[in-house]
This record gives structure tokens, sequence and C-alpha cells, in this order.
């Protein structure tokens, strides 16, 4: 069945089917990017009743006029794998699924599954398209392959639905262009999921955990005006205000209410770029920047406040981090 996207649903209900053993048919698989694009959909097919174990396999468009190395033709590539258990990546320390080593056993699975569903459905084989290797994978599952590659062709596929020969054999025989008008009836364009799935999946974790990173600093900065603006009318507070330095006072003063604002901008620019605005994305790479900047310039200055003001620093990094990589800025463009 087509994979759910990622949602904090789909995510939770692929926790509890693989920690509980319940099914899940439709369960999402994690984000992979070829061509610079997350694939464009996924199908999943769990085995004895939860998501622990399962075929899946993801798809992506080929860029116009892109051929394979040798001058093949082709419009989609997919990449199918089988999910044996659910683990820790050994590169990552992510919780994952573990993948079967035997990558050519899940290819074969997906060709004999497609055409024993579609018989008329073709293969061309290429031979020692790339070399046979034993290696990792991104996740640091071992994986070996002969290095064949199989190409396989749908062509006239919708048309031959059960769905489509169903409605022939009740209409009487119908016109190629109204039988071809029929086959894309079957289920939704492969046009409309690829927009779909491009609007509907989440942002990667990074950004989701920079985002609580802002928030918890925000509920920080608020508690603590909270606490100096009625403080200013303890007599004994002012007094010991009133021993430091006037400008040690207006500087501390200046660069809290400084690092405020910046806040409360980082906070909006979040959002923002949450819903996919490429120059929120770049503003708040910038504020970032100024953040780290501003705590490190200030951890320099003033000895008092050096430990808060560089774990401010770290804090602003993290942020920077989470905004800066690829998969953010992959997962901006493909709002737009």
């Amino acid at each position: 069945m087509q994979a759910d996207e990622i949602t904090l649903g789909s995510a939770w209900g692929i926790v509890k089917s693989s920690v509980l053993g319940t099914s899940y048919p439709e369960a999402p698989v994690s984000d992979l990017y070829l061509f610079g694009n997350r694939h464009a959909f996924a199908y999943q097919q769990e085995v004895d009743g939860n998501a622990a174990q399962r075929h899946h396999i993801r798809f992506w468009p080929t860029p116009e006029g892109w051929l394979l190395p040798g001058g093949h033709q082709v419009s989609w590539l997919a990449a199918g794998t089988y999910d044996r258990a659910v683990g820790l990546s050994i590169f990552t320390g992510q919780v994952t699924h573990k993948i079967d080593a035997n990558i050519d056993k899940e290819r074969d699975y997906v060709i004999d599954t497609v055409r024993y569903a579609d018989p008329q459905c073709g293969v061309e084989l290429i031979e020692d398209f790339s070399t046979a290797y034993h290696h990792r994978n991104g996740g640091g599952d071992l994986v070996h392959t002969d290095g064949d590659l199989p190409v396989l062709d749908v062509t006239g596929a919708a048309q031959r639905h059960p769905q489509v020969l169903a409605q022939k054999t009740t209409l009487g025989t119908s016109s190629p262009e109204n039988l071809e008008n029929k086959g894309k009836t079957v289920g939704t364009s492969l046009a409309d999921q690829v927009e779909k799935t491009k609007k509907h999946h989440l942002p990667p974790l990074p950004f989701l955990l920079s985002g609580i990173i802002i928030s918890l600093s925000t509920i920080a900065t608020v508690t603590a005006w909270a606490l100096f603006i009625p403080a200013l009318g303890d007599p004994d507070f002012m007094r010991e205000v009133e021993k430091d330095a006037l400008e040690n006072q207006l500087y501390s003063l200046g660069t809290f209410a400084f690092l405020s604002v910046l806040l409360v901008l980082a906070g909006i620019l979040w959002i923002l770029t949450a819903k996919r605005h490429r120059w929120a994305r770049i503003l708040l790479l910038a504020l970032s920047v100024i953040g780290t900047f501003q705590d490190l310039m200030t951890a320099t200055i003033s000895a008092d406040y050096a430990e808060t003001n560089l774990l401010a620093a770290g804090v602003s990094v993290l942020v920077l981090w989470a905004i800066s990589s690829d998969s953010m800025r992959q997962w901006v463009n493909e709002g737009k």
C-alpha cells in the first residue's frame, strides 16, 4: 500500500506498530533524496502484521533529458529494501529500521510482484550496471549486490488495471481514447501525488528541535523579564544594582534587551520558515549568526556572565546547524 506521509500521527503509529506488534499497512518511510529532491512517493508491505518487518520502495522522477550511464532512458528511478528489524544506526545512533543485506533479493521481489499482477509488464536487465560490491548504506547496514539493474516497462499498465477492465466489460467495447481516460482515473495521478508529498511531510528533525530550543529560550527570557521588572521596586535589589558601575548596568540591560528582541524575531522567522518561506529561512540564518556573534562577544567582555553567554552561543550554533543543513534547504524549496 502507499505509505503515509511523515506526520506526528503517522510517526506515533509506526512506533506503536513496531513496539506493540500491531498492524499499520500504510506506515511511513523516512525521507531519502535523489537529484536534490525527496522521493515523490513510496509503497510498503508489512510482514507478520506489524511495521517492524516490511518490504518498501521509494520512487523519484528523473529530470527531463536525463539518461542512465550507457544512454538508457527511464522516467522513474526506484529503490526497494526489506526492513528486517528496528534498531539503532551505528553512524547516527538514531532509532531506525535495519535492512536486509541482500538488496538484490528485494529488487527481484519487487519485479516479480509487479509482473505477477500484470504479466504484460516487460523487463530489460542491464547486466553489470555497477560493480558488484559489499558495503554499508547511510544507516550503517551491510549491503551487497551483483550490480545488475532491471528496467521495468509498465506502459499500458493503468489501462490493464482490473478496475478499468471491469468497466470495459460492463460498458462494452470502448475506444482507445475512452479506455485511456478510464485508466487515468485509477488512483491519484502521479503529478498530484508528487505535489501532495512535497507539501505535507514534516520538516527535518533538527529543525523541529531548533523550534523547541527557541521556545524554551523564549520562556526563559520572558521569565527573566517577569522577575526583573517587579524587582525594580525592591529597595534591596536596587541597592545591589547601584553598587555596579552605571556603564556596566546600561551595557548589561541593553545587551539583554537586544538579545530578547533577536529571540522574538527568531521565533517569528522560525514559524515563517516552517511555512516554507525561503526568505524567512535566510533571515533566520543571518539572525542566528548575529546572535552567536553577540553571545561570544559578551562572553569575552564580561567575565561575570561568560558561562551563560557561552551556553547561549552554543544554542545559537545548534539552531544555525539545523536550519543550514541540505535537508532543510531542500525541504523549504520543495514547498514552492
